[in-house]
């Protein structure tokens, strides 16, 4: 549960660079999110879900290379997922669902990736965000539905045994991809 905090994010935030975790999440956030928050290079989760930022992502973020959980969802977040997002190598849980992004997704690659959701979003373009043609060996969940969220799907996708949960999108455009299924003994 939240605890009803109301303004904005304050800059000054960003002016910690030891802080491993922020939790603002379920409150009254307002506003963007602060292009300082950059600063906050060994954050490792950052989770403001629930409330009702705006704009888009501080391209500042892409510095944030000890990330390894971020969940902006339920926001009204908008703008362009940059190719520089791609620097999120750790990353392990990405909940960006609820949100108004829009554009094609970058081609970037999450070797470590476990949990996915982008859903009720305006994403257009081939799906390369998480599968770009590699073997994702932690990928547990995948949710991509919700009738905002038409994709092309073109690439070639190799789940494995983790693979648990793999919603698509609605409406399906073009040919569904191949899929790889490697099982585990």
């Amino acid at each position: 549960m939240g605890n009803a905090i109301t303004g904005t994010l304050p800059a000054a935030l960003g002016n910690l660079s030891n802080l491993l975790e922020f939790s603002g999440h379920e409150n009254y956030l307002e506003g963007t999110i602060p292009s300082s928050f950059g600063g906050l290079k060994k954050i490792s989760d950052l989770t403001l879900q629930l409330n009702m930022l705006t704009g888009s992502l501080p391209g500042e973020l892409s510095g944030l290379t000890a990330l390894t959980g971020l969940d902006l969802s339920n926001n009204h977040l908008s703008g362009f997922f940059a190719v520089e997002f791609g620097q999120w190598v750790r990353i392990l849980t990405l909940q960006l669902h609820d949100n108004t992004f829009s554009g094609p997704m970058p081609d970037v690659h999450y070797p470590l990736l476990e949990r996915c959701s982008i859903q009720n979003n305006a994403f257009t373009g081939p799906l390369d965000i998480v599968f770009n043609k590699k073997h994702y060996d932690h990928l547990v969940n995948v949710d991509f539905s919700g009738e905002r969220f038409p994709l092309h799907i073109n690439n070639t996708f190799t789940a494995t045994a983790t693979t648990r949960s793999l919603p698509l999108p609605l409406p399906l455009l073009g040919l569904l991809p191949i899929l790889y299924c490697n099982q585990k003994n």
